[in-house]
């Protein structure tokens, strides 16, 4: 996939991928306020309901394609960027970079969300009495998101859990980070054995690689079909009642996500000794599907293209760099989560002192970084952080209404800072701070 993805109509003009998602996202919205509860051409419940499934078919069949293939992509992914760029000297120079890198813009992320709070005072601007109404039906709803998930293990049972004893389970169960570490044992066990022991095995992953690779090329002709469903549900879901009352907390979210976007534009400046707008315009695909499927690992594969087909990240650090900040870099999530918490606290009357605050802070990039693969999971997770200060955990529900939208965003951002990641690493190639090979290996994903 060399440059954009094109997409023939009958007058043979030809459209990028990314004016076609947009074009598909703004079509969602407008269909789906004209045809919502509260809508110029309202459709009655029962005739919503069906319609808003079928409309739904293409973007779950989209979803389908990717998360059948994002596992042995990621895997295959990893094993290749060690076996064919040095073996344990690039794990050593680029991974240990950069997981420190993914820990300090964590870190960051969740300082802004902390000042962003201090400067907006959400909790100030929603009425209490609306607060009350709200907690009352939030339980049902928290165990509903979660999608059953059982919180509450303990540290060295996590530290455990991070081994995939059973490599099939954890592709069945989506559990990413233990494919991450699968993926580095097993590259790292092949870079140790004779070439022509390993050879056919990394040629079945390079094979596996091209495979992946070309689903999700198919996949991507349903990319706007399934951007204009997202968006379509969004809108009649959402009530604008809702969104009116937490409309402050809204844009306390959004000022924050957009104050780590302008971090990584610096980045890429300074850092990386790029230009921010070319960045920004290679990234408009990866962006645009993060946006609407509300996935960092769904749009992976498209995410991975883009480093190394647009934005010229030699594939050893693509293949590295790009599923392990899926799986670890969640920049948006940690601010998010930090605003949430304290703007709970905030409407509950709860004060935090400077120690707790820096507790929070904490266990929100701790959070962040080991949060699992599962829709859902985070809110548990926040869940269980505002319990230990006293918020019960049906507060989450409060702000569930509007989480799909912010969700959205937070998802971006997330993805932008993986391919930040990437050029960053690239010019720690360049400049000999990493060891990496200068030679594609092999072959292109794009």
């Amino acid at each position: 996939m060399d440059g954009d993805i094109l997409i023939n109509d009958k007058s043979r003009r030809r459209l990028p991928l990314w004016l076609m998602m947009l074009i598909a996202l703004c079509g969602g919205i407008a269909a789906g306020l004209l045809l919502g509860p509260q809508g110029a051409f309202a459709l009655a419940p029962d005739i919503l309901r069906p319609v808003t499934d079928w409309v739904m078919l293409p973007a779950r069949l989209f979803l389908a394609l990717i998360t059948m293939v994002v596992m042995p992509l990621v895997f295959c992914s990893i094993v290749l960027a060690i076996t064919e760029s040095g073996g344990l000297d690039f794990l050593r120079s680029a991974g240990i970079r950069v997981v420190v890198y993914f820990v300090v813009t964590t870190c960051i992320a969740v300082m802004i969300g902390i000042g962003v709070n201090a400067a907006m005072k959400p909790s100030a601007h929603v009425p209490q009495s609306w607060v009350i109404t709200q907690i009352g039906s939030a339980e049902e709803a928290v165990k509903k998101a979660s999608g059953g998930y059982a919180g509450g293990k303990s540290i060295p049972q996590m530290i455990v859990d991070i081994i995939p004893v059973n490599p099939a389970a954890a592709v069945l169960e989506q559990q990413m980070l233990q494919i991450v570490i699968a993926a580095l044992l097993a590259g790292l066990a092949l870079a140790a054995l004779p070439r022509a022991e390993s050879q056919s095995v990394i040629s079945v992953c390079i094979g596996a690689q091209a495979v992946c690779m070309k689903i999700v090329f198919w996949a991507l002709w349903l990319a706007p079909m399934a951007v204009f469903a997202f968006l379509f549900r969004l809108t009649v879901e959402t009530g604008a009642g809702t969104l009116a009352m937490l409309s402050w907390y809204v844009a306390t979210v959004l000022l924050g996500l957009a104050a780590i976007m302008g971090m990584y534009l610096l980045i890429v400046a300074f850092l990386a000794r790029r230009s921010p707008l070319a960045f920004l315009t290679a990234a408009r695909d990866a962006q645009m599907l993060a946006f609407s499927s509300s996935s960092s690992a769904a749009t992976m594969p498209v995410t991975l293209a883009t480093a190394e087909g647009k934005m010229d990240v030699r594939p050893a650090v693509a293949r590295l760099v790009v599923p392990l900040g899926t799986t670890i870099n969640m920049d948006g999530t940690a601010m998010y989560q930090i605003i949430v918490a304290l703007f709970l606290t905030g409407l509950l009357g709860i004060d935090l002192s400077f120690g707790q605050t820096v507790l929070l802070a904490v266990t929100v990039v701790a959070a962040a970084i080991g949060t699992p693969g599962t829709p859902g999971v985070g809110l548990v997770i926040l869940s269980v952080i505002l319990t230990n200060l006293g918020i019960p955990a049906e507060a989450v529900g409060i702000i569930l209404s509007v989480d799909r939208i912010l969700d959205m965003c937070r998802t971006v951002i997330n993805v932008t800072g993986d391919l930040t990641a990437s050029v960053v690493v690239e010019r720690w190639a360049q400049t000999g701070a990493v060891k990496a090979p200068e030679i594609h290996l092999q072959e292109k994903t794009v």
